[in-house]
């Protein structure tokens, strides 16, 4: 899942707000919404709105829904090229007992699990965008418009990850 945010950490866009407690839009709120554990970070977050930081990836967060369901979290948080702006990935890995926590996903695993479909979706949203299957009206446009960028932002994130230099530290 995905939230992109501006130098303000609202959100412009994200993906799914399924885990969330709150069901309102999250279009507009702040990225404390999704995650509340940056508060705790404002050094970190300033670094990336300014490209200083590039990459940042929290630790294992375990959290509580209201019907006692636990579930682990994983943040990475991404500066984008374009400035003043901030792509966060999560991940949402359900535990099915209080004392086993889920493994944590490779990150050749992750990359590869989020850059493979992306590729074949990139590849049909060109065969539509060019009409190749059939004339589009100006509402269809848009929207593959819209879908097309979520897709280049997330295969931008898996090709800025394969950078050796954002290699998590040891």
């Amino acid at each position: 899942m995905y939230a992109l945010a501006d130098a303000n950490l609202r959100i412009l866009e994200h993906s799914s707000n399924l885990f969330l407690e709150s069901r309102s839009p999250l279009v507009g709120n702040t990225l404390f919404t999704i995650a509340p554990e940056l508060e705790h970070i404002p050094e970190i977050l300033q670094r990336l709105l300014d490209g200083s930081l590039k990459h940042w990836e929290s630790e294992t967060i375990t959290r509580s829904t209201r019907e006692q369901q636990n579930y682990d979290l994983r943040i990475n948080l991404l500066a984008l090229d374009t400035p003043g702006q901030v792509l966060l990935l999560y991940w949402v890995f359900p535990i099915t007992h209080p004392h086993q926590h889920s493994p944590l996903v490779p990150r050749a695993q992750v990359l590869h699990e989020l850059s493979t479909p992306m590729t074949y979706l990139r590849g049909y949203l060109e065969m539509l965008m060019d009409e190749d299957i059939g004339a589009l009206n100006g509402r269809q446009q848009e929207m593959l418009r819209i879908l097309q960028h979520s897709v280049n932002l997330l295969l931008q994130f898996t090709d800025q990850l394969r950078e050796p230099e954002l290699a998590p530290a040891a």
